[in-house]
């Protein structure tokens, strides 16, 4: 042998065992072996009575505590802002609206019918606030001069 090759042959044999760690890392690791662990048992279901437990019945609505001369204000007011609406409602003339403002005409109908009935249960913000909403979009629709 040539005094050249046995450097060559040193450094080769002590890469050899270098390159297989190399391949390792590039390797996927082998499959793990199928689990012989036994799966758990499934929770006990709950005694009968707590699953037959009914819902709680729902709370009525808050109610504002008003006294006797604030109420009628309010109602009195709401009253007054249904008949405005009302009244800008009857300067209109339906048969003679395009079909974007008969659906406005219907909706009009519609907040005074719940302006009605809020006011009729005591409502009065509510029935206020559905009769401005009212008035407001009657506004928008041609008048007759009636």
């Amino acid at each position: 042998m040539r005094p050249a090759r046995v450097p060559f042959l040193v450094v080769l044999a002590l890469g050899l065992p270098a390159c297989a760690a190399v391949e390792s890392l590039f390797k996927p690791p082998p499959p793990a072996p199928p689990s012989t662990a036994v799966p758990p048992a499934p929770a006990p279901a709950p005694p009968p009575a707590a699953r037959a437990r009914p819902a709680p019945p729902p709370l009525p609505p808050l109610e504002q505590q008003l006294g006797e001369a604030e109420e009628r204000r309010l109602r009195d007011s709401a009253t007054r802002q249904i008949a405005d609406a009302e009244r800008a409602l009857g300067g209109v003339q339906a048969e003679t609206l395009e079909p974007a403002q008969r659906e406005t005409f219907g909706t009009i109908g519609s907040f005074l019918q719940e302006a009605r009935q809020a006011l009729a249960a005591r409502d009065y913000e509510r029935a206020s606030t559905l009769a401005r909403k009212a008035q407001a979009l009657a506004q928008d629709l041609p008048q007759t001069g009636r």
